[in-house]
């Protein structure tokens, strides 16, 4: 699903209501398949999400979503934010389809 988020420390983070299926699947298995909001540069992310509970962490989060965004953004009201560690990354320039497409593998760190 096509989500908007920001970059910190190697994790990609984003968010969702508590009530969408997306939050309630992710509660019941973290494995997941971001893509980025472009279609035109696109980005594809796998890797296993966990909800973020450290209060230092979302004020900080919600302070960058607000100014990458232009809106005023806050996690520590209950709305779950997620991060995740990448495992692998696939990423292409439309326009150039497919000589641009690239795959990238990260360490776990396991």
């Amino acid at each position: 699903m096509p989500v908007w988020g920001v970059w910190l420390d190697d994790v990609f983070y984003f968010s969702s209501s508590p009530e969408s299926r997306k939050a309630r699947n992710l509660d019941a298995n973290p494995a997941t398949v971001v893509h980025l909001e472009s279609g035109d540069e696109v980005v594809i992310l796998e890797g296993d999400a966990e909800q973020v509970t450290d209060g230092a962490l979302l004020q900080r989060l919600g302070e960058d979503y607000s100014r990458k965004y232009e809106l005023e953004v806050s996690f520590t009201g209950g709305r779950p934010l997620f991060g995740v560690r990448t495992r692998v990354a696939y990423a292409w320039r439309e326009r150039d389809f497919p000589a641009t497409a690239t795959r990238f593998s990260f360490a776990t760190g396991e």
